[in-house]
């Protein structure tokens, strides 16, 4: 991870009001999306639509996000430049994609956007009802896009809010 009183890059796939970026701005360096956004500094995108870039193709100095005018929030979010953060939350979207193929390609983005290094980590938060029923696949099959699961670090609120996951 970065150093110690550096602000890590966080992308929050399915953000919809930007928790991390409105609570933590002085932790997270925030990239918030959401096809529906509800807060204006959420990025309207479809993930799986979303376009993977190298930095070179966009220039140098391109900034790692593009958004147009149009869209709700934000903007509409057109791309990111690969390894470009340090975190990617994905919250309550795995679970609301009914194809497999399309799950698995929201976890391969995600870890194409996360640093080269292998020092990224992934966050999957999903209902408590998921996990309860699906969690080992879930965790199986994200492992099977180069993840590594990290037991030590769920987290779970009470009632059916949710279950996070982490991998590395």
């Amino acid at each position: 991870l970065p150093k110690l009183g550096s602000r890590l890059r966080l992308l929050d796939i399915g953000s919809c009001k930007n928790f991390f970026g409105e609570r933590y701005p002085e932790l997270f360096e925030t990239t918030a999306l959401d096809q529906c956004p509800a807060d204006s500094s959420v990025f309207e995108c479809d993930f799986l639509n979303l376009e993977i870039v190298t930095r070179a193709s966009k220039g140098d100095d391109a900034h790692p996000q593009f958004a147009s005018e149009e869209g709700s929030g934000a903007g509409q979010l057109e791309w990111l430049a690969q390894h470009s953060f340090d975190v990617a939350v994905i919250s309550q979207v795995l679970s609301f994609i009914p194809d497999a193929d399309a799950r698995a390609l929201v976890v391969e983005k995600t870890r194409q956007l996360l640093r080269s290094d292998e020092s990224g980590i992934l966050l999957v938060v999903e209902p408590v009802r998921v996990i309860r029923h699906a969690g080992a696949q879930l965790i199986a099959a994200i492992e099977a896009r180069h993840f590594r699961y990290i037991p030590g670090f769920r987290y779970e609120r009470r009632g059916d809010a949710g279950v996070g996951l982490a991998f590395a």
